[in-house]
């Protein structure tokens, strides 16, 4: 199947296409087949677009309102999205790796089987994120609030978590029992550094 890119012009029309009808977008935009590669899309109004396998490499959606959006198996390697509003948004199987992600409170997403490897998640939210199948390897989550998210069956190598704030009822994969070792602060929680143990703080 080959694929098109979109000009100016069409860009453009798609994106003043209402945001309630985003299976009529697709339909008549062939956004499965378009190439948003590189493009400058800061603060951009996204809400409720249906941009399943868009193929967006490389495009700047810093601060871009993509509530709602399903980004389903879309093409994101390197993709710049800090401070982007995700509310309800689906990116379920997005090859994202390299990606820029900071500061992005990810509550409701759904990012099931998404390629996150070495992407930048610095200051990032993960609570309430689906997260089954994540990929994470490589990634930055530094400062990272993973408070209350099930991490068990995922796969933390080579992942730099100083800083990221979890709690008691964090969950964390067999081979990460002692996640403050890799620079986690644990709510509640303190680190003796004579015994380098964890025991709950004192009041």
């Amino acid at each position: 199947m080959r694929r098109t890119k979109v000009g100016l012009f069409g860009l453009l029309g798609v994106l003043a296409c209402p945001a309630s009808e985003p299976s009529e977008v697709a339909a008549h935009s062939g956004l499965a087949l378009v190439a948003w590669r590189d493009l400058d899309l800061r603060k951009a109004d996204l809400r409720g677009r249906d941009l399943r396998g868009v193929d967006l490499a490389g495009t700047r959606l810093a601060k871009a309102r993509l509530d709602g959006c399903d980004l389903s198996h879309a093409q994101m390697p390197a993709v710049r999205l800090d401070h982007a509003t995700l509310a309800g948004a689906t990116l379920r199987g997005v090859a994202a790796r390299g990606a820029s992600l900071r500061w992005i409170d990810l509550a409701g997403v759904d990012l099931r089987e998404a390629d996150l490897r070495e992407a930048d998640l610095r200051g990032a939210s993960f609570v309430g994120a689906e997260l089954e199948g994540v990929q994470l390897d490589g990634a930055d989550l530094r400062g990272a609030d993973l408070r209350g998210v099930d991490l068990s069956r995922l796969s933390l190598r080579e992942v730099d978590l100083r800083g990221a704030k979890a709690d008691a009822t964090t969950r964390w994969p067999a081979e990460l029992a002692q996640p403050w070792q890799r620079g986690v602060e644990v709510e509640g929680y303190e680190l003796d550094l004579a015994s380098g143990r964890v025991a709950p703080r004192s009041k």
